[in-house]
């Protein structure tokens, strides 16, 4: 078999201006090195993706292949005969160099194959393949391959012809399908009819021999032709025939014997095989055309590499990240990369924890992430170790499909990046008492160094916080008049604990408790009713303002008649009085000490009264 090589065309362009289009839908790429430096990118799908130009590259090579037409499906006439259905053509294919600028991002469309015949009917015509290189300076295609025809050759006989692009036609024959044409490599034979034996469809035309991926492979072959059943049970039922050499752009291919779509063949579809139509068996569909193919190949020696690495988060005005915050460290490239799983970078300073890949893929600048955790805490600052990022079974891939050299320089601890995910817990009891008048409660303790603040509660408005010491203090309550929302003396207000990395404790409700203070009974200074004289009675009079029993005294002793004198009168406004004989002249000391009768008073002591007895002036009756 004779075959056709490809002029290869050459297109320049220079002095090129780009703005890519960061909003275009990237298109998958396969890459893959064809020898030593020079590198292969394949894009075997999408309609308008666009590739970007890998760094460092100012030529292409690229090589286009349409979609291959679809097999054309069995047919049969009156008289149940079945005739096979034509090949699908292979997809054109156009191969030629580029000038490019770096960078700069071409659009490509892949065309598709055709949709096989269902029986009786034609294949689907393939799309043609294009790319488009800064908007519309550069449009170069390849054309689609012609679908598989099921009409007949002629009124006697049912063979399909075989599908054609604009370059090479299909073959055909009296029974037996023809073969598609090839993209550009030759036509497609016709089937071969052996009489009352079955006939073989023709095979398809030959593809385009290129070198583009190093090893010379074919492209855009057309699919075999399918072959037509013996004309009795016992004869042999005729083949498809074979498809085409060639990837992408294939036309469909014929079946064999029990055909199964393009299951034979080197295209992937074709007509189908005419089968018998009894009650046991079935009319075949033709299979679908194969996909084009776009091909790229370039030289790019050196792959991408890390150019910086930095802590690019901000702690805030305390530099310290708190629990729930996030910690972003960018990793810059020399280019492009495109990231897959998700690779890791250890934190220095924190046990066990890493920053993981987050985004940034399709850019040069990478960012990994960590959210601060319950357990963490490094108040001298996190660092990163030089070289310690990891792919952790993922893969960084440059512009060209080549993997960037990783190496990268440290981080230093800094007092800019502290960790606290440590939350404060508040250790002061909740429940505490206080004696009534008071006004410093308690002051409240943390597990850490804390400021406080009063979050609410029900008598918030009694309470003042120190929030740097944490002094909690209420305002003077009267126990005899409670002023809290529950009227029991309970007073409740709900207090936080904030550490330096503003991690807030839990909140905690103080119920604190007045209670009773007994208060000092008020006792005057005791007085004479007269000059005190040896011998003759006078009272001693004194004021209180509780009621209760008055003991008198005089120069500390205890005067005999008035141990325990009850008080008259109404308080605030009572007194007591004891009737004193003196027994001997000269200086005397009187005081006098109250015992409330109402346990929420103290007794009282009197001041005292200091008094001359005189010698008594009249004589004895």
């Amino acid at each position: 078999m004779r075959i056709k090589w490809l002029a290869v065309v050459t297109v320049l362009l220079s002095h090129i201006i780009f703005i890519p289009d960061a909003s275009a839908n990237n298109c998958s790429v396969t890459y893959g090195t064809v020898s030593g430096t020079t590198r292969s990118a394949q894009i075997t799908t999408g309609s308008g993706c666009v590739w970007a130009v890998p760094a460092g590259v100012t030529s292409l090579s690229y090589l286009l292949v349409g979609g291959g037409g679809g097999g054309g499906g069995a047919r049969a006439i009156a008289n149940g005969t079945l005739g096979g259905g034509g090949g699908g053509a292979g997809g054109r294919v156009f191969a030629s160099t580029l000038s490019v600028v770096a960078g700069a991002q071409i659009t490509i469309t892949v065309g598709t194959g055709g949709a096989g015949g269902a029986a009786s009917t034609d294949g689907g015509n393939g799309s043609s393949t294009s790319i488009t290189y800064l908007g519309s300076n550069t449009t170069v295609g390849a054309g689609n391959g012609g679908k598989g025809s099921n009409s007949s050759f002629d009124q006697a006989n049912l063979s399909g012809d075989g599908g054609a692009n604009n370059l090479h036609t299909g073959g055909a024959s009296d029974w037996d399908g023809g073969g598609g044409g090839a993209g550009a490599g030759g036509a497609g034979p016709n089937g071969i009819d052996i009489g009352g034996q079955g006939g073989t469809g023709g095979a398809g035309g030959i593809g385009v021999s290129s070198s583009i991926l190093g090893t010379a492979r074919f492209f855009g072959g057309g699919g075999g032709g399918g072959g037509t059943p013996s004309a009795n049970s016992n004869e042999t039922d005729g083949f498809g025939g074979t498809g085409g050499s060639g990837v992408g752009g294939s036309g469909g291919g014929g079946a064999g014997v029990a055909p199964t779509a393009g299951a034979a063949n080197t295209g992937s579809g074709g007509g189908a095989g005419g089968w018998r139509n009894t009650s046991t068996d079935a009319q075949r569909a033709g299979a679908a055309g194969a996909n084009g193919v776009v091909v790229f190949t370039f030289t790019k020696a050196t792959a991408a590499s890390i150019s910086s690495i930095a802590i690019t988060s901000s702690a805030g005005a305390d530099r310290t990240y708190s629990l729930g915050t996030t910690i972003n460290v960018t990793v810059g490239f020399s280019e492009t990369v495109t990231v897959t799983g998700t690779p890791l970078i250890p934190i220095v300073g924190l046990s066990s924890r890493n920053l993981s890949y987050s985004s940034g893929s399709g850019s040069s600048a990478l960012v990994f992430a960590y959210t601060v955790q319950s357990t963490d805490l490094n108040l001298t600052g996190i660092s990163i170790t030089a070289n310690s990022l990891t792919l952790n079974s993922g893969t960084f891939t440059d512009t060209g499909g080549l993997a960037p050299t990783i190496t990268h320089s440290a981080i230093s601890a800094s007092s800019n990046h502290l960790v606290d995910g440590v939350v404060p817990t508040i250790s002061t009891s909740a429940a505490i008492s206080i004696t009534e008048n008071s006004t410093t409660v308690v002051t409240l303790v943390a597990s850490e160094t804390a400021t406080w603040e009063i979050l609410g509660g029900t008598d918030v408005a009694f309470f003042t916080l120190e929030t740097s010491t944490g002094v909690l203090s209420i305002s003077s309550r009267d126990f005899e008049d409670p002023q809290d929302g529950g009227g029991n003396n309970v007073y409740e207000v709900s207090i936080r604990a904030i550490d330096l990395g503003s991690n807030a404790s839990t909140s905690r409700t103080f119920s604190v408790t007045i209670t009773n203070l007994a208060e000092v009974a008020t006792i005057g200074a005791p007085t004479l009713a007269a000059t005190a004289s040896k011998g003759i009675n006078v009272n001693i009079t004194i004021s209180v303002d509780v009621a209760g029993k008055v003991r008198f005294f005089v120069n500390g002793k205890r005067i005999t008649n008035c141990l325990s004198v009850s008080t008259t009168g109404t308080a605030p406004s009572l007194t007591a009085t004891c009737a004193w004989k003196p027994s001997a002249t000269g200086r005397a000391t009187l005081h006098a000490v109250l015992t409330p009768t109402s346990n929420q008073y103290l007794g009282a002591t009197s001041a005292t009264l200091n008094t001359f007895v005189n010698r008594r002036t009249n004589t004895r009756s």
